[in-house]
């Protein structure tokens, strides 16, 4: 939700209306450009015909599942100046050159100072800086993409982004696939494995943890074999 100065001295509701279409065009134009291919949507539209709120629109996104959390905003390549100046007169002091694995030289803008389990939060403030940047008038922004944090907090207080928990499943997934599949006394061969379970898919909001006492023990997964064996006799010896 953005929260707009009226610029007119008219305390007519009617003027402060169109003066407020006026500012969600405007805003609405500055969203597009900020969140490019990060966006599938993006709607703007004002709450209220009141006069109180007259002044406050509201944006919302639909953001696409493969770019909408991306790190880098990648601009145009340094040969095409046109295009360059108007990549760095829109995100300013953000804007910076960086060479990519292919070789390429391009303007971009680098979230990386958004930790990794507040990654969810970068579409957001890219768009507030856009806003605040090239809208004038704003007086506040205010966003849901962090309405769930606490809710998601595990019970010591520290947020865990549920992509690091499906990014370690995935990996020992992974590591059990490889020992199924050298399974020599079986009557039929393992091919593949496949998870169903919505952790996997980053879609469980409480993903499974590994309990520090069973890391490894049994299948041999994630420790060497030294220390497994070590561990299995310190277990067996209490």
């Amino acid at each position: 939700q953005v929260e707009i100065s009226p610029t007119s001295s008219l305390k007519d509701v009617k003027d402060i209306s169109s003066e407020t279409r006026i500012a969600e065009e405007e805003i609405f134009s500055i969203m597009k450009i900020a969140m490019n291919d990060r966006a599938d949507a993006v709607r703007c539209a004002s709450i209220g015909t009141s006069a109180c709120n007259a002044n406050k629109i509201w944006i919302g996104v639909q953001l696409n599942p493969e770019n909408g959390l991306k790190v880098i905003d990648v601009g145009p390549p340094t040969d095409n100046e046109a295009e360059a100046k108007t990549f760095r007169a829109f995100w300013g002091e953000k804007s910076e050159l960086r060479r990519f694995k292919d070789a390429r030289i391009c303007e971009a803008v680098v979230w990386s100072f958004v930790p990794a389990s507040r990654r969810h939060h970068i579409p957001a403030v890219a768009a507030e800086y856009a806003l605040k940047k090239n809208v004038k008038g704003i007086d506040s922004i205010t966003w849901t993409s962090k309405v769930f944090d606490d809710l998601l907090s595990s019970s010591d207080g520290s947020f865990v982004a549920v992509s690091e928990h499906s990014k370690h499943l995935l990996q020992t997934l992974d590591r059990l696939a490889r020992r199924m599949k050298e399974m020599k006394d079986v009557p039929l061969k393992v091919y593949n494995v496949q998870p169903i379970s919505a952790a996997f898919r980053g879609c469980d909001p409480f993903p499974p943890k590994q309990h520090p006492l069973m890391f490894g023990i049994g299948a041999g997964l994630g420790k060497d074999d030294e220390v497994i064996s070590a561990f299995s006799r310190t277990v067996n010896g209490l």
